[in-house]
C-alpha cells in the first residue's frame, strides 16, 4: 500500500512565516503535528527542497517589535505600509511573517470575543474619565480624534461607534453643540504627491493673548509638518528656523511654498528661493496630450514659491477648522471673558508673565498632542467629495504608490550649505522661549509654592486655574516694585546684532517679491505648471469665517 502524500504544502506560506520570523524546526514541526501527521525529518526535507536555509532567517528584534508596535497602534498603518517602514529599516519580513509575529505578540487590530472586548470597553471608559484631569481638549473631540486619541495615547483598538458611544455618555452636551454646528465644504484642491506643496499660515485668536499660532502643511497628505506657538516678537525667526531644521533633517525641501503677504512669511520665502538658487532644479511633467514640460528652478521667486491671501491658502485653512474645535476654542473664550473682566491686560508684561508661566506649556503640549493625533488618524473617503484623499497622513506622506516631488537637499551639495549659512545666525536667537531663563525659572519655584501641578481638573476647564493665576500675577507685580532681583522679562525682538544676521535679512529680503529687483529674471512658468497652480489657489467664496 502506498504511502500517504502529505499535506504539508497546504501550509507553506504559514511555515515559510514561521521560519522566516526565527521559530525553530523543532517548534514549527510541533505546532504542524496538531494539524498533519509530520516528522522533524519531514519538514527538514521539505525546507531543503524550498530552498530555505538558516541564513534566509529574520531576528525579529524587541526594538523592532516595539516598532511594529508604534506602527499599529500609533500611526494606524495596515500590514503593507509596515512592511514598506520595516523595509527601510533593513528588515525583511514577508506578509504573512508579519502577521504572525503581531498576533503571537498581541498585537491586534481587532478583539474577537465578547469577553476581551467588554474589558478593553471597561479600560477605554476609565481611560476616558481620567484623561479629562490632564487635558479637556478630549472633551472637544469628534469620532475619527476620538477613536486616534484612544488607540495612541491607551492603546486600545475597537470600533469607533462603541468608543463614540462611551464619549456621548460622559460628554453628552458637547456632542449636541458638534451637531448643532454648521460646516460650509470647501471644492476641489488636489495636487499630484508628498513634499509638491508646503502651506504655511497663521491663526490669530489668540494673539492678544500672547501666542502667536503657525502651522505647515503638506497639501497632498495633509502632514502637519509643524506647528509654532509663541511670542509675536519671534515668529519671523521661528518659522525661517524650522523651515530650516526640518529640510536638513530630512534633506529634501519641497517643490513649492505657499503663504500669504503677513509679515512673517518673507523670511521662510527667501530661504526657499535661496535653496532653489543654490541647487538649480528641472522638473519633468507630462500633460494630457502625453507632450513633456520642463519646469526650470532657481532663477525667481515665484518658480518656487505661491503668494495669495489666507483665504486662498486652502489646505492649512482646512485644517484649522478642527484645530480651533480640538483646542482653541474654550482659549479663546477664557481669555475673551479675562480681558472683559480687566483680569488681563494684553499691554502689561505683568499679566502676560504670569500667563506664560501658567498657560504657556500647557497651551503647546495640548496642541501639540492633537498635531499628533491628526497626522496619525484616518481620513475617510466621502461620498459628496471625491476630491479628499482618504488615508492616514503619516502613510500618505511616505507613500511609495506615488512620485515624491521633494527636492533633494542632501548633505555636501550647495543647496545643504546654503542652509547651513542661513540657519548659523539662528542659532543664537531664542524662538522657543516666552520669557527669559531667570524669569522662568522665578516663576516655577512660585508656582511650586502655590501648590501648582500644571494639570486641567474637569471641573475647572473653562477657567482653568484662575484663581492660581491672580495668585502669581500678584506675586509677579509686588516683585517688580520692590526692584528686586531677578528682574523679570519677556523675551524680546531680535535686533540682528551680528553682521552674519544683517547679510542673512539682506539675503532672503532679495527674494522678495514686494522689492521687484531686476536680478530677480529667469523663466517664466511653462502654461502647464501655471494652470496647475491656479487650479490648486481657485477656491469658491463660502469659506466660513
Amino acid at each position: 500500500m502506498p504511502r500517504p502524500q502529505s499535506k504539508i504544502d497546504e501550509y507553506k506560506d504559514e511555515i515559510i512565516a514561521r521560519w522566516s520570523i526565527g521559530d525553530s524546526i523543532e517548534a514549527i514541526t510541533e505546532w504542524l503535528s496538531h494539524l498533519i501527521p509530520i516528522s522533524q525529518r519531514t519538514l527538514e526535507r521539505r525546507l531543503k527542497t524550498w530552498d530555505l536555509h538558516r541564513h534566509s532567517r529574520t531576528t525579529v528584534t524587541p526594538q523592532t517589535l516595539d516598532f511594529i508596535r508604534y506602527l499599529v497602534f500609533h500611526h494606524g498603518y495596515n500590514d503593507k505600509s509596515i512592511l514598506r517602514e520595516l523595509s527601510r529599516e533593513g528588515v525583511d519580513l514577508s506578509p504573512r511573517g508579519l502577521q504572525v509575529v503581531r498576533l503571537r505578540h498581541n498585537i491586534k487590530r481587532r478583539y474577537r470575543t465578547d469577553e476581551e472586548r467588554n474589558e478593553v470597553l471597561l479600560q477605554a471608559q476609565n481611560f476616558m474619565e481620567n484623561a479629562a484631569q490632564y487635558s479637556s481638549s478630549i472633551q472637544y473631540y469628534g469620532i475619527s480624534d476620538l477613536y486616534k486619541f484612544m488607540q495612541t495615547r491607551a492603546g486600545i483598538l475597537v470600533g469607533r461607534n462603541r468608543i463614540y458611544q462611551i464619549y456621548k455618555d460622559i460628554y453628552p452636551e458637547h456632542v449636541q453643540r458638534r451637531r448643532e454646528a454648521g460646516w460650509n465644504h470647501r471644492t476641489e484642491f488636489q495636487v499630484p504627491g508628498p513634499n509638491w506643496l508646503w502651506s504655511l499660515d497663521g491663526y490669530a485668536k489668540l494673539s492678544d493673548f500672547g501666542f502667536q499660532i503657525y502651522a505647515c502643511i503638506d497639501a497632498y497628505s495633509s502632514l502637519i509638518i509643524w506647528i509654532y506657538v509663541g511670542r509675536s516678537a519671534t515668529t519671523a525667526m521661528s518659522i525661517l528656523k524650522q523651515f530650516l531644521r526640518t529640510v536638513m533633517a530630512g534633506e529634501v525641501r519641497p517643490c513649492f511654498t505657499r503663504a500669504d503677504h503677513g509679515i512673517e512669511t518673507p523670511l521662510w520665502a527667501g530661504a526657499q528661493a535661496t535653496l532653489a538658487e543654490a541647487g538649480q532644479t528641472e522638473i519633468s511633467y507630462e500633460d494630457e496630450e502625453g507632450n513633456t514640460h520642463i519646469h526650470r528652478q532657481g532663477n525667481r521667486l515665484s518658480s518656487v514659491h505661491l503668494w495669495g491671501p489666507s483665504t486662498k491658502n486652502i489646505k492649512i485653512e482646512s485644517w484649522f477648522r478642527p484645530f480651533r474645535e480640538g483646542a482653541i476654542d474654550r482659549w479663546i473664550a477664557f481669555k475673551t471673558e479675562l480681558i472683559h473682566n480687566g483680569l488681563f491686560v494684553p499691554a502689561d508684561p505683568i499679566d502676560q508673565i504670569a500667563v506664560y508661566a501658567i498657560y504657556g506649556p500647557m497651551i503647546r503640549k495640548e496642541f501639540a498632542e492633537l498635531v499628533d493625533i491628526w497626522n496619525s488618524h484616518r481620513i475617510r473617503k466621502q461620498k459628496n467629495r471625491p476630491h479628499v484623499r482618504p488615508g492616514i497622513p503619516y502613510d500618505l506622506y511616505n507613500t511609495e504608490e506615488v512620485a515624491n516631488w521633494g527636492i533633494p537637499v542632501e548633505k555636501g551639495s550647495a543647496a545643504y550649505e546654503a542652509a547651513q549659512v542661513m540657519a548659523q545666525p539662528l542659532d543664537n536667537i531664542e524662538t522657543d522661549e516666552f520669557m527669559t531663563p531667570e524669569t522662568t525659572e522665578w516663576c516655577e519655584k512660585q508656582l511650586e509654592g502655590i501648590g501648582f501641578d500644571g494639570r486641567l481638573l474637569t471641573e475647572d476647564h473653562l477657567r482653568p486655574h484662575l484663581g492660581t493665576y491672580i495668585k502669581l500675577r500678584d506675586i509677579v507685580r509686588r516683585h517688580a516694585l520692590s526692584r528686586e532681583l531677578p528682574h523679570l522679562e519677556l523675551i524680546g525682538t531680535p535686533v540682528g546684532s551680528t553682521e552674519k544676521y544683517i547679510k542673512l535679512l539682506e539675503l532672503l529680503q532679495q527674494n522678495h517679491p514686494f522689492f521687484s529687483h531686476d536680478n530677480l529674471r529667469g523663466d517664466e512658468l511653462p502654461q502647464g505648471i501655471v494652470n496647475a497652480v491656479q487650479q490648486m489657489q481657485e477656491e469658491t467664496d463660502d469659506l466660513e469665517e
